[in-house]
């Protein structure tokens, strides 16, 4: 799917589920200018502004030219980036240990 916030990789059988009320929410993948895109618009006004190429690609038309998409070249990796905490502040102020702290509500 395109609009003007970039391309999106959704599931069918999520939109489906929602709209026959199996689901309440779909999961979505967003693509944009961090993912080469030049533009992450994508406005097609009255007219499409994605379709398929006989090759399997997708077009989209974006407002600083045509964006191609290999849907097969698509890799996902399911493995979340390791977390690192370099700093710790509780209103403004550094915490010397980060082992372990309470922090007061509010």
């Amino acid at each position: 799917m395109s609009s003007n916030k970039g391309v999106s990789r959704v599931s069918k059988k999520e939109l489906n589920d929602v709209a026959d009320g199996k689901a309440q929410s779909v999961r979505c993948t967003s693509y944009g200018t961090a993912d080469g895109m030049e533009s992450r618009e994508c406005n097609g006004g009255n007219a499409p502004s994605g379709f398929h190429l006989r090759d399997g690609r997708i077009c989209f038309a974006t407002t600083r030219g045509l964006t191609v998409i290999n849907p097969a070249d698509i890799r996902v990796n399911p493995v979340p980036p390791p977390v690192v905490i370099d700093e710790f502040l509780v209103e403004g102020e550094r915490q010397p240990s980060m082992e372990s702290v309470r922090v007061q509500a509010g």
